[in-house]
């Protein structure tokens, strides 16, 4: 345009390009109140940020200012956000475009002014899906539990039963090793009173064992 003074920077969104004369960058937190009765104030709890909101002054002007035009018309029609090229910070992933006055006027020709708003987009976990999944990890927190669980009991079982069988085995060992003294003793025919090999005091203290 000719004789224009105006400082202008350059930014893009889809591959179109717009001269910016003006940036508003808005940023808001979101906040819970918790009020109480006969308390002055509020506690705040924080929750983070709001999506960013930034608005753009943009101008489309000179001999190229139509096709510039129609393309951004062609990028309204378009669904999903996209890169925008911030013309102070330059890359911001997942922007969309929300709204867009476009503005001309027989005082200025080849000149299309340009408001533009664009909002942060971001992929949200719908809530039902973050219950479900934890949900699904306490669930299997106390399986692992109640399997740990199990686990000790069968333990201290299995000790127990041992506990209480070596005991048997002591028992009957000690019965079969004073019998024998008493054989030795009474010089008894070992043949006429012998002990079977499966009931000997060896082979209950190898059973006792577990060898």
């Amino acid at each position: 345009m000719s004789g224009w003074i105006m400082p202008i920077q350059q930014a893009s969104f889809k591959g179109v390009r717009f001269d910016v004369l003006a940036v508003d960058d808005s940023f808001e937190r979101a906040v819970v109140e918790h009020a109480y009765p006969f308390v002055n104030g509020a506690d705040l709890e924080d929750m983070g940020l709001n999506t960013q909101t930034i608005r753009l002054q943009a101008i489309f002007f000179g001999s190229s200012y139509y096709t510039d035009y129609i393309r951004l018309l062609s990028v309204l029609q378009q669904k999903g956000a996209d890169v925008l090229v911030h013309p102070i910070r330059g890359r911001l992933p997942n922007m969309l475009l929300v709204s867009a006055n476009l503005h001309t006027d027989a005082e200025n020709i080849n000149y299309v002014a340009l408001d533009l708003t664009f909002k942060e987009a971001t992929e949200m976990q719908p809530i039902f899906a973050i219950e479900d999944s934890l949900i699904t990890k306490i669930d299997r927190l106390l399986l692992d539990l109640e399997n740990l669980f199990d686990d000790g009991l069968r333990f201290w079982d299995s000790v127990a039963v041992f506990d209480l069988k070596s005991r048997l085995l002591g028992l009957w060992g000690a019965l079969f090793a004073s019998f024998e003294a008493v054989r030795n003793l009474f010089d008894l025919d070992k043949k006429k009173y012998s002990i079977a090999s499966s009931t000997s005091q060896r082979t209950y203290l190898r059973d006792g064992s577990g060898h």
